[in-house]
Order: C-alpha cells, then structure tokens, then sequence
C-alpha cells in the first residue's frame, strides 16, 4: 500500500495496527481469510477531504460505507477539539451476540453485532492534561476492548502537509503549533458498534456545544456553557473585546454602562457577530441601588451569574497639584467604589451560595509611579488590594478574584487621551521590551485565562499583560541597547 496521501495518519495507523498482528488496513480479496474484509475502500474524512480507493489509497472510488472515517475538530481553541476519531470497519469476529447493555445499533443497515475496531486519538493538550486515563477508563467501562496504543509526536514537516489545504486559513499557524506542542496518544479499540458508540462517547465536534457525559462536553476546556459573565464597562474598548472573545468562546454576557444607546448598540453587535445571548444595562457603578437592580435584572434575565469583569473606570492627565478633591474622589468612586459595589452585590445575590470568578481590570500605575496620574494610581492599587483581600475572605465560598494589569494597548480611548502631548507613539514602542504595544484581544485572551478552569488554581494575583514595560519604565530600552552595543567594542 501507499501512504504518501497522508503520511502522519497512515504511519500512525499502521504502526499501530502492525504491533497488533494486522498489516493492512484493506487487503486484496484472496486474503480474506486472514480475517481482514479486504476489497473495500478507504475513505478519509478531514479538513483535506482526502479519499481512498479500491486496494490503492490513491485511487478514487468510493465504496458505500466508508472503513475509516476521521472527524478533525474545527481547529486549536480553548480551545479545540481534542480528538481526532476515526473508524476502521471490518475486524468482524464471529456472529455471536454481544451483552445487550452494550448493543449500539448501526445508523444504517447492518447487524447489530458488527463487531469492530476503532483508531481514537488525544490530541497534545489532552496528553498535557492527563487525560488519557480517562479515556481509556470511559472505553473500558462501555466494555470495549484496548487493543493498541501508541505515543507520538507530529513533526511540523508532516502537519504542514496534511494541512496544506488550510494554509491560507488565518488559524493555521496557531494550528501547526497547536499539533506540534506536545506527544498525541493514539488507540484502537474493539468492540461490537464501537466506531458509531465512540463518537456518541466523544461529543459534538464544537466543545461549547458538546453535551456533558460526553469526553469533549466533560473535559473540553472553556467557560462557555450555560457560563453568564457580568461586565462593567463592556459598551467600548477593553471592555466590549472582553465580552466578544467571551462569547466566541460560548459565554452568554451581560454588559453594562452608564450609556444606555452606547451598551444597546454593542449589544446588537456582540450578539450579530456570535449567536450569544447579550443583555445591555444602564448602570451607573457608584450607586448601589443601581447596581443592586442591574444585578437582579441579570439573574432574572439568565438565572445565574457566573463571571465578574469589573471594567468600569475614569483617568485623565492631571499635575498632583492642579487636581481637585471633587476629580480625585470621583476617581476613587469609579475605580474603587464601583468595584467593591458591583462585587459586594454580587456576593450576597449569588457568589455566595454558588461560588463564581472575579476579574479587576487595574493597571500598573501603582506600581511603578508615573507623573499626572496620582489619581488613578492609587485607585488602581486600591483595587489590587482589594483583589488580595477578597480572595482571603471569598476563597472558602468557591470564589476566585484577581486582578489583569494591562499596559499601553492600541486602538484604545485610554491611549489616545492619556498618551501626554511628548509621549508618541514611537515613545510608547521603544519603552516596552517587546518593542510593540499591545492589543485589545490580547488582553481580552488574558481576561479570559484568569476566568477559565486552567486558572483554576489561582486566586488573589495580579496579572501584568503590558509586553513588560512596567519593568523598564521609565528607562529608555532602545538607548540601552545601543549603550550595551558601544560598550561592547570597549
């Protein structure tokens, strides 16, 4: 046989099968009596649509039922897919009857006792995980059989062919990375209806919309299902980024905003762009009462509450000096106050009793000091403060809160109004040691790590996602590597 069509698939698959005592995947018809129905065709379904013939996995004719089948998931996300699945019919054993509770009947046509054999394989991140010992447990308990199994690791030469066909696509640099991060586990499986039992086992391809009980809907990582995530300040900038990537990812958003036309806009967009529910409020974030009755409206809306993103805030560029006590409070009142209201509401509506995840949006002012901004560095460090303290006290309730610090993004209101008439934006690149600012979706991406079972484990913590310019600030990094290149000809 020829494997040149596909060579990661079919080398992982015939060594597999070969360990095992089967040599072929499909054998001429005078071999029949090795017990391998030979004759048929090949036919792998993938991103590439590749089919495989009569004897020749080159060849084009179809057979009526495929005897492999594989299912790709729709690419990398959080998450991804994390198996491949793929059928090999055929193996069939005697016509003895299987246990009943085991009795998958075929989709269409065919014994009820087919008795066969197929290839499952764990993606990296699901190897990562340690995951494999759950799949096999989940097998093993439907009483099938583990008759092969092999680690390995996908080099990028091998993937970048089987996934030319996507190589125009805008994930398909994050996909050769993706499948190239780790080893993938691969496993043949036996059993009576084991090809049709395996994909009910695994779940709908998309894990947002994977059932639980199923291994996607049970093990996928994401926030998405059922998830409900509250965010202040979600009408503009950040803050609508967070609620879009949270809803591409299967989460259903409340935002809210003082502006009542700017949060009904968003929220038509938001919910246009991802097929998720997304409810605008009115909520001024400095009165309680308010706050209080947005909150009621949310659980009333979706029943539950399961995310904080506290966004809301207010800066402009003021000397110490020049700053009036009625501007500093007002600070205070957004940043600080609106943040403790809108979580302290929460708590006693529902984090209490059912547990939930809190997110500060701050940012590095209070930890490195910057001139004209005395006001919103020390809101900003207040809040981080607060996240320390409301981890402590919450954390026995299931509640994790903390903080994401960002730094100079682009395409931001915050850039524009508070760059300083002397701070351009070749200033801004240069103080930064990645040299570049970042973006409203990297952060966005941040928010939703410190919100997802993979921060599982993390509580009370500031995240810096600023390219690493609050280490370097105020030095100017590009000057000290010409320094550095002088000093090396000394």
């Amino acid at each position: 046989m020829q494997f040149e069509r596909d060579s990661l698939l079919f080398s992982v698959f015939s060594s597999i099968l070969t360990e095992i005592g089967v040599e072929h995947f499909h054998a001429p018809r005078e071999r029949r009596a090795t017990g391998v129905w030979g004759g048929g065709g090949l036919r792998i379904a993938s991103a590439r649509g590749l089919r495989g013939g009569r004897g020749r996995v080159c060849g084009w004719h179809r057979p009526p039922r495929p005897l492999l089948a594989l299912a790709a998931a729709r690419g990398p996300g959080v998450m991804g897919g994390l198996f491949w699945r793929s059928a090999l019919r055929g193996l069939r054993r005697g016509p003895r009857a299987p246990d009943p509770s085991l009795l998958v009947r075929p989709s269409s046509g065919g014994p009820s006792w087919t008795r066969e054999r197929t290839l499952v394989a764990v993606k990296p991140d699901g190897v990562q995980r340690r995951l494999v010992g759950d799949v096999i447990q989940r097998f093993e308990r439907r009483g099938f059989t583990l008759v092969g199994m092999k680690m390995l690791q996908a080099p990028e030469s091998v993937l970048a062919e089987h996934y030319q066909d996507l190589r125009r696509k805008p994930f398909y640099p994050a996909l050769i990375r993706y499948m190239s991060s780790g080893p993938m586990v691969a496993m043949v499986w036996e059993g009576y209806n084991v090809v049709r039992a395996s994909r009910a086992m695994i779940g709908h391809t998309d894990s947002a919309e994977a059932a639980p009980g199923t291994i996607r809907g049970d093990f996928s990582v994401h926030i998405s299902r059922d998830k409900v995530a509250f965010i202040t300040g979600g009408g503009s900038g950040i803050g609508f980024r967070i609620a879009e990537i949270f809803m591409r990812h299967g989460c259903h958003t409340v935002i809210a905003s003082r502006s009542l036309p700017r949060v009904l806009m968003a929220a038509r967009k938001l919910a246009g762009a991802t097929g998720r529910r997304c409810l605008p409020l009115c909520m001024d974030v400095r009165a309680p009462p308010a706050v209080m009755a947005a909150v009621d409206q949310a659980l009333k809306e979706f029943g539950r509450i399961d995310i904080l993103i506290n966004c809301a805030a207010g800066n402009f560029l003021c000397p110490a000096g020049a700053l009036s006590f009625n501007a500093f409070k007002t600070v205070m009142d957004i940043d600080t106050g609106g943040t403790f209201n809108v979580s302290r509401v929460l708590y006693e509506k529902f984090f209490r009793d059912h547990g939930g995840v809190i997110v500060n949006i701050t940012a590095t002012l209070g930890n490195r000091g910057q001139a004209l901004q005395v006001h919103a560095g020390s809101a900003k460090a207040a809040v981080d403060a607060m996240t320390r303290h409301l981890a402590v006290e919450w954390g026995p309730q299931n509640i994790r809160v903390n903080s994401l610090a960002p730094g100079p993004i682009s395409g931001t209101e915050g850039l524009r109004r508070l760059g300083g008439p002397q701070a351009g934006l070749s200033t801004k690149v240069t103080a930064s040691p990645l040299q570049r600012l970042g973006n409203k979706t990297e952060i966005a991406h941040s928010v939703l790590y410190l919100a997802s079972p993979l921060a599982s484990y993390v509580t009370g913590a500031v995240l810096v996602a600023d390219g690493g310019a609050w280490l370097t600030f105020p030095n100017d990094v590009k000057g000290l590597a010409d320094f550095a290149s002088f000093s090396s000809k000394l």
